[in-house]
């Protein structure tokens, strides 16, 4: 029974391989998960050519599609499929400036902390929480010192909890027409995840 299985799973892989090229990015995201589950060394390929799909714009990168392939229905859903992506390639190489790139477009895209539906935002995490768990990040605690233009506008102090916090901490400080200066100074271990938006 075992043998069947396995022959199975080996004969859904090989036709999975052959459709590769009628697939969309995200289908072959999703391939590529496959094939290194199963360590099928085709994914070596696969990766790349999905590394090759991607849309590059400043400091950014997504994958796009116009349709979702699941539901069948014309929808937007890069978001899901530049995290399927990201959860694909950060298994691989989570050092990759390609997963960098593509997280930041991801959490830009958010809408008051969540993505446009709920299954937008669980993909969304599954991608986010793939990267965390292949860099081997762990909770630890630290604290920022925030500056804007020079002056210390407060000291934010994270504990482990906070890495499971569901909002997160926001810092005010008035800003001047032109270009604003943001420094963060970060005392202690972890990683501390950031962005920044001028109104």
């Amino acid at each position: 029974q075992d043998e069947q299985r396995s022959y199975t799973h080996e004969a859904a892989r090989n036709e999975l391989w052959e459709a590769r090229s009628r697939m969309s990015s995200y289908g072959r995201a999703l391939l590529v998960l496959i094939l290194d589950e199963a360590s099928d060394q085709r994914g070596n390929e696969l990766a790349t050519t999905l590394a090759g799909e991607v849309r590059n714009e400043g400091g950014l990168s997504w994958w796009a599609l116009d349709r979702d392939p699941l539901l069948f229905d014309f929808a937007d859903t890069s978001i899901e499929v530049t995290a399927t992506a990201v959860q694909a390639l950060a298994r691989r190489d989570p050092a990759n400036p390609l997963v960098d790139r593509a997280v930041r477009w991801l959490m830009l895209n958010r809408r008051g902390g969540y993505w446009g539906t709920t299954k937008q935002t669980a993909m969304a995490l599954y991608g986010l929480v793939s990267v965390l768990e292949a860099r081997n990040e762990t909770a630890q605690p630290f604290s920022v010192d925030v500056y804007v233009n020079g002056t210390m506008t407060g000291t934010q102090t994270f504990t482990a909890a906070s890495l499971t916090a569901p909002d997160p901490i926001v810092v005010t400080a008035p800003a001047r027409e032109g270009a604003n200066a943001v420094r963060l100074v970060k005392k202690g271990g972890g990683t501390l995840y950031w962005s920044a938006k001028a109104t």
